[in-house]
């Protein structure tokens, strides 16, 4: 993973001490974190294999994008899910987005 002007999931200076990897990412953040080019991170998330950023902002959530990878690898079935309705709720509607 690059560093770009300090932008890396690796390079947070308050939290790296303490061994913390923030959970929402930026868009370059979560490009570098799928090993993808920004604009082909976009690509993905616009034909539904990566998650949209959450509702409201520009960030998007660690755990739904290896979620997703997860889907696309053959790891986790669509049908295998252990989310609560809520979640399969959220997902839905952030599909529509």
């Amino acid at each position: 993973m690059s560093v770009r002007n300090g932008d890396s999931i690796d390079y947070v200076p308050r939290l790296a001490h303490e061994g913390i990897r923030p959970r929402l990412l930026s868009r370059q953040q979560a490009a570098d974190y799928c090993n993808l080019s920004p604009s082909s991170f976009s690509n993905w998330v616009r034909l539904g294999k990566l998650p949209h950023p959450l509702p409201g902002t520009t960030r998007w959530d660690l755990k739904a994008i290896d979620v997703a990878l997860d889907k696309l690898s053959g790891l986790r079935s669509e049908t295998e899910t252990s989310s609560s309705p809520l979640d399969e709720w959220r997902e839905k509607r952030a599909r529509r987005s």
